[in-house]
């Protein structure tokens, strides 16, 4: 009778509290916001104005928090949720330029596509403004990764740079730029590198304890097989005089 008691006083506290607040509500946001819309692009050099349509976001108990922006794939600020333009003070040279804006919801991290708009900054007599109609015209814009080379395997890890060519500013796809790795001994690296020839590598080392260094072509398994006939002739020779 005392639990069931204790029971009902804490079920009344706890809805006594929750009440008065009204009831807790728990959103649960796992997709990302869709891109901003008709980015247009006007102004000149130390002024260029950015403005666009808002990102919407899916359920309805979450929303946008803030908006990046970047240009030719580099962060160059970030807005609230409920600000939907930004002023490019940067010093431009004359040339083509691609600003992007994606949003981010309350979930955090959780960034979508972005809108782009690729514009021309031109002009004479020391000025330099937005072109005529470059600033019209904006679309989705979509990754595209393209990565260097592996570097060399250091205390077990492994670094590449990636590029996106469509310099979108975002990172939704970006391939991956860190692993870890095996640092090869001198015998791993040669069976690595040697296929099939590297498992002979391995019984060549092993019976004669000297000649892992020139396997790993044809004329290295010519001369190790050479030296195994010679190390085989010397011990049956020896095990003959033994047995006279």
């Amino acid at each position: 009778m005392k639990k069931i008691i204790l029971i009902a006083l804490m079920c009344v506290f706890v809805f006594g509290v929750v009440g008065a607040e009204g009831l807790a509500i728990i959103c649960i946001d796992k997709t990302p916001p869709l891109a901003p819309s008709n980015l247009s692009v006007s102004g000149e050099v130390g002024s260029i104005l950015l403005e666009w349509v808002a990102a919407s976001d899916e359920p309805d108990c979450s929303g946008i928090d803030y908006y990046n922006v970047s240009r030719n794939g580099d962060w160059i600020g970030t807005v609230g949720g409920d600000v939907l333009r930004f002023v490019d003070n940067e010093s431009l040279r004359r040339g083509e330029y691609v600003y992007t804006v994606f949003a981010v919801d309350l979930v955090g991290h959780n960034s979508g596509p972005a809108v782009m708009n690729k514009v021309i900054l031109s002009g004479s007599g020391g000025s330099v403004y937005v072109s005529s109609g470059s600033g019209s015209s904006s679309s989705r814009c979509y990754e595209d990764w393209i990565c260097g080379d592996w570097d060399e395997c250091v205390d077990g890890q492994e670094e590449r740079k990636c590029l996106d060519m469509q310099m979108c500013g975002t990172i939704n796809d970006r391939p991956e730029e860190n692993r870890e790795c095996e640092e090869d001994g001198f015998g791993e690296e040669l069976v690595r590198l040697g296929g099939n020839d590297a498992e002979e590598v391995g019984f060549f080392s092993r019976v004669t304890g000297g000649v892992v260094g020139v396997v790993g072509s044809t004329g290295g398994i010519v001369v190790s097989v050479f030296v195994l006939i010679i190390v085989v002739g010397f011990v049956t020779l020896r095990v003959g005089k033994k047995v006279r």
